[in-house]
């Protein structure tokens, strides 16, 4: 949405494809431990937003809780395999924060 909006692609291109990889990784999770796979809602949750400015904003803003959600699910027992797919995902979270960060940093 954002891409259109703002006829841009960096970085949103890169994190539309690394989220397409984070759902590819989480796939089998669900199956191994036999629970449904949530319907996509994603589409629910999306609103206008004023500026490219204000999309990066948003988007600092959601790798931060992002970060914070794994870090917060990093503390429990795990098993291996759910673990390692949390850290992987944390730290893509990471590179998407610095990503929206060097991008807010123009303005």
């Amino acid at each position: 949405m954002i891409m259109e909006e703002f006829n841009v692609t960096k970085p949103f291109s890169n994190i539309y494809k690394s989220e397409e990889t984070h759902i590819s990784l989480l796939i089998p999770l669900f199956d191994t431990y036999e629970i449904d796979v949530p319907d996509d809602t994603s589409s629910e949750h999306l609103f206008d937003v004023e500026s490219l400015q204000a999309s990066f904003e948003i988007g600092v803003i959601a790798e931060i809780n992002n970060i914070a959600m794994y870090n917060l699910f990093l503390t429990q027992d795990l098993p291996d395999d759910v673990e390692d797919v949390f850290i992987s995902l944390r730290d893509a979270s990471e590179n998407h924060l610095s990503a929206f960060e060097k991008n807010l940093e123009k303005y």
